[in-house]
């Protein structure tokens, strides 16, 4: 599955290897992105989640090699009170006349053989209508009944800092209509679809060889047949590769990796307001087989376009479900707002030929629009930028000019977002050096700058706020595991 990323286990990997002499791994700087409120609204999300028993998905039944599973058994610890997702084991012929979407359960192989159930369970009314629909398994679906929603979820500033304007080649795009600063929310949404990743993952991941394929693409339909109205005409308004299904394409193109807090549960959301439209003209097939076309304007194709230096960064809060999206940089009136689809400290050639191939577009952005010269310059300083982060991961450089030298390539490069990684190197090799004040700046700069891509609940602030209120009490401080050579044995 292709995905957008939206971990903040790097940089809390990053610092925690710092000082802890733990590995962190090289896959995880090349994929991954560093990654965040208000007073909550409890029982947000009081709402029937209900799953239904497997049966007749695509015309036969798909069973469960260990026997029925009983929604109830997950977490019943919580009173129906204090339960975000109250779930009922009701079959389908018992479903409430108001409970109008049709819900499958299915059975899959995971990687390790277990046979797991996994079923999709809708919510139409809860988000103010927006409605929600996870698919997962009965026992992991109790931690979504304790999730509260932020006060100002799914609603703009009133008026919003944008405009929906055509933009051409890329379908329709926000535009900044006021002078937007640094760090300013331009909007928060909770997501349409939450899939578990375990659904993805060998017998269950869509390979062709579990004989599951119909079965597995059935759970997805049904997901978005669960939602409200608009939001299903939110979905279909997003990208999908033409030559996919229509339903797993726009999962595959615009889901993204969330972190719900426990580092061996992983799921993937789906957010249109920050996934991929369809570009103008541009004619596709919704679930029944009918032409759509996206020359149509209205509220559903709101969409940030790409650009491989975007000026807006997100965090996920696992806390209330909710994709913060923020102002990376200061924006002028007349900009577009723009995010960023791939990890954009690749060469250009790299993130042109994965942008083609899974989105179908050639990037023209700025970055991407360089002269040759420069863009051979730029190409330079980015394998220079993936060389020193790897060099500081495995504990060959530890000196603080040369982690400097890392923010100044970041800042060359333009590379808003990821800045808090370059900051907390420089911080904490300070930091190994006892040099208190130069801790203090650097950590300080992290934690700014973390705070729009980790957020401010996340372990990441926690363990950046320790660092930047008392750095000689931090376990980096003169690290008697520090020698000539850096970093090697903490394992960074």
């Amino acid at each position: 599955m292709v995905l957008l990323r939206l971990s903040s286990l790097l940089l809390v990997s990053l610092l925690t290897s710092l000082s802890c002499a733990q590995v962190l791994s090289a896959d995880a700087v090349e994929d991954g992105h560093a990654l965040g409120q208000e007073p909550l609204q409890h029982g947000a999300f009081a709402d029937v989640m209900e799953p239904v028993d497997a049966a007749d998905v695509s015309g036969s039944e798909v069973s469960d090699s260990d026997g029925p599973v009983d929604p109830d058994a997950a977490d019943t610890s919580d009173s129906a009170d204090s339960a975000v997702f109250t779930l009922r084991s009701l079959a389908l012929r018992n479903r409430p006349s108001s409970f109008t979407s049709r819900t499958f359960g299915s059975s899959f192989t995971s990687k390790s053989n277990s046979s797991r159930q996994f079923h999709v369970y809708t919510a139409p009314d809860v988000a103010d209508g927006r409605g929600i629909s996870i698919i997962t398994t009965p026992d992991r679906i109790g931690h979504f009944r304790r999730i509260s929603l932020d006060p100002g979820v799914n609603q703009h500033a009133a008026p919003p800092p944008f405009e929906k304007r055509d933009m051409p080649g890329k379908g329709r795009g926000l535009v900044a209509t006021r002078m937007i600063h640094r760090g300013d929310r331009i909007f928060a949404h909770t997501p349409l679809l939450i899939l578990d990743a375990q659904l993805f993952d060998g017998g269950g991941g869509g390979g062709n060889e579990d004989n599951n394929e119909p079965a597995w693409r059935a759970l997805q339909e049904e997901a978005v047949a669960g939602l409200p109205a608009a939001s299903q005409g939110m979905f279909w308004e997003l990208y999908g590769p033409p030559a996919k299904h229509p339903v797993e394409g726009r999962i595959d193109a615009n889901s993204f990796d969330l972190d719900m807090g426990d580092h061996e549960t992983m799921y993937y959301g789906l957010f249109p307001e920050t996934s991929v439209s369809r570009r103008q003209g541009q004619e596709t097939q919704d679930e029944d087989g009918h032409q759509t076309n996206t020359t149509r304007h209205d509220n559903a194709s709101q969409r940030l376009n790409h650009d491989c230096r975007p000026n807006l960064a997100y965090f996920f809060d696992n806390n209330t479900l909710t994709h913060h999206v923020h102002a990376a940089t200061d924006i002028p009136p007349g900009a577009e707002l723009t995010i960023s689809y791939i990890n954009t400290a690749q060469p250009r050639r790299y993130r042109r030929h994965q942008l083609r191939r899974t989105w179908g577009f050639n990037c023209s952005c700025s970055q991407c629009s360089l002269a040759p010269p420069l863009a051979r310059a730029s190409d330079k300083r980015l394998a220079r930028i993936q060389d020193l982060m790897a060099r500081f991961e495995s504990g060959l450089v530890a000196s603080a000019p040369v982690a400097e030298h890392l923010v100044s390539l970041f800042r060359m490069e333009r590379l808003h977002a990821p800045l808090a990684e370059a900051y907390a190197i420089a911080a904490v090799s300070h930091c190994f050096e006892g040099r208190y004040s130069e801790t203090l700046r650097w950590a300080n700069l992290a934690l700014e700058a973390a705070m729009l891509t980790a957020g401010p609940h996340s372990e990441t602030i926690r363990d950046l706020s320790q660092l930047a209120d008392e750095p000689e009490k931090h376990e980096c401080w003169l690290s008697p595991l520090k020698n000539s050579r850096g970093f090697e044995g903490l394992g960074i």
